[in-house]
């Protein structure tokens, strides 16, 4: 069946479990590959960060946050890490 063709719940459902894949992948790893962060975990981090910061209801936030934390204190790891400077540039002034 095209993506097109499923409804919302099975696309938001599509979308959980590639989370879910990726926390589980994840375990209990500081980044994707180890302890140093590569190329995957800025991809990750683009993505997911979206979900948990844009200030909107995903259904993929509330499934991070109730399944995923190691996922959540990931995405938190590497911002406090790479993006010090987050609330400064990511607010109006």
């Amino acid at each position: 069946v095209p993506y097109g063709r499923h409804s919302h719940d099975e696309k938001w459902a599509f979308s959980c479990d590639d989370i879910q894949a990726i926390s589980d992948y994840l375990g209990d790893k500081k980044y994707f590959f180890g302890d140093a962060a590569t190329t995957i975990d800025c991809t990750l981090f683009a993505h997911l960060a979206q979900f948990l910061y844009i200030p909107l209801e995903f259904p993929q936030k509330s499934y991070m946050n109730s399944n995923c934390p190691t996922l959540v204190a990931y995405v938190g790891r590497f911002k406090e890490q790479y993006w010090k400077d987050w609330e400064n540039i990511t607010h109006d002034k």
